[in-house]
């Protein structure tokens, strides 16, 4: 319904614990404002995301848009904290969803553009364990 209840309640309960811990709980405290402190979480989530993507696929040109997805998604959280007015719920879920396509682009970039390579030299496990049974694909679904 909105993008606080999307970072706070339902995506990755376990980083956002994590962070809640170790950065917005210490950074409220000495400032005395949870704005400051969500901010704060949001740029240290996109630093993390950063130096993953940096590892992992060794692509400079997307750092830049994968820490702006974090910044702008606390910026919005933000001004959806401070925000004086209630919007109804169907319009909140409408923007939420909208705000979350719109941005996307920027932190999936990697995975699409280097999606192939990437998991040829770094498998899922389990991918091809022959213990792990193969079932058939229904007449039914396309090809």
């Amino acid at each position: 319904l909105s993008l606080r209840e999307f970072w706070g309640r339902r995506y990755n309960r376990i980083v956002h614990t994590a962070l809640k811990e170790s950065v917005f709980e210490p950074i409220r405290l000495e400032f005395s404002s949870p704005t400051i402190g969500a901010l704060t979480s949001f740029i240290i989530s996109g630093l993390f995301h950063v130096h993953t993507w940096l590892v992992a696929f060794d692509d400079k040109s997307s750092l830049l848009p994968t820490f702006m997805f974090f910044f702008l998604h606390g910026i919005a959280c933000s001004i959806e904290t401070n925000m004086k007015i209630q919007l109804p719920e169907h319009v909140g879920w409408i923007i939420t969803h909208t705000f979350l396509l719109i941005t996307s682009p920027l932190v999936v970039r990697p995975f699409i553009e280097k999606g192939s390579p990437f998991l040829i030299l770094n498998p899922t496990p389990f991918i091809n364990v022959g213990w792990i049974p193969k079932l058939p694909l229904p007449n039914f679904c396309p090809r």
